[in-house]
């Protein structure tokens, strides 16, 4: 699988949470292919609200969160590969006016492909 955080920025905030406008989002990825039939990625975002006031009239800080996503890619056979990710955000001063709430968000998910 390529094209992690590419058009969903961030596992949680990108593809749950918020769209991809009104976002300055930041992104620092290291990647490696210790095997051939393995990628690892392990992505770093930071996210700022370009119009906190878009979101609700209470929102007014920029900072909406700090997430960091593991994801593995396994090619198990030619027409078959897993995906595995494991995702962390931690919510910003504006998330918190957002949602209420200032609890670390956690998630995973694997992702079977088959290919015919």
């Amino acid at each position: 699988m390529s094209g992690w955080g590419t058009w969903f920025q961030g596992e949680i905030i990108g593809e749950y949470v918020l769209a991809n406008s009104n976002l300055f989002s930041y992104l620092v990825g290291l990647s490696t292919k210790p095997v051939k039939t393995l990628d690892m990625h392990l992505f770093y975002y930071h996210f700022n609200i370009h119009q906190p006031e878009s979101l609700a009239d209470n929102v007014t800080a920029h900072s909406f969160a700090d997430e960091v996503d593991l994801i593995l890619d396994w090619q198990v056979f030619d027409s078959f590969s897993l995906s595995a990710v494991l995702a962390v955000a931690i919510p910003g001063e504006a998330a918190r006016q957002f949602t209420g709430g200032g609890q670390t968000w956690f998630h995973s998910m694997l992702y079977a492909s088959w290919e015919l």
